[in-house]
C-alpha cells in the first residue's frame, strides 16, 4: 500500500499547488479535472521552472508505484528508492507551496 500513497499523496499535492497558484485556470476545468498525474506534472514542472529538477525523479517514482500498484513485480530496492523519492518530492512541494508567490 505504501507505493499506492506515495502516488496519492504526490497527486494531491500537486493538484493544490496548482490550484494554489491559479494555474488550474490555464486550461479548461473538465481538462484539468481528468488530467493523469503525469499529465499534471508536465503542467507543474511547465509553469514552475524552479521545480524542474524534479523531472526524472518524479517520472522514475510514478513508474515504479504504478508498477506495484498493479501487481508487476519491483524489487525491495526500487521500491525502498521510489518511496524515499516519493518523499523528497512531496517535501518540494509542500516547501513550494508555503513559498510567498512570485
Amino acid at each position: 500500500m505504501a507505493p499506492a500513497r506515495t502516488r496519492i499523496d504526490i497527486e494531491r499535492a500537486i493538484r493544490e499547488l496548482l490550484d494554489k497558484n491559479g494555474n488550474f485556470k490555464t486550461a479548461s476545468q473538465t481538462d484539468i479535472n481528468y488530467a493523469g498525474v503525469n499529465q499534471l506534472a508536465d503542467i507543474l514542472l511547465r509553469q514552475n521552472p524552479h521545480l524542474r529538477y524534479l523531472r526524472r525523479s518524479f517520472r522514475y517514482v510514478t513508474q515504479i508505484c504504478n508498477a506495484a500498484i498493479h501487481a508487476q513485480v519491483v524489487s525491495d530496492l526500487q521500491a525502498e528508492e521510489a518511496l524515499a523519492l516519493g518523499a523528497e518530492i512531496l517535501t518540494a512541494l509542500k516547501q513550494s507551496t508555503s513559498a510567498p508567490l512570485p
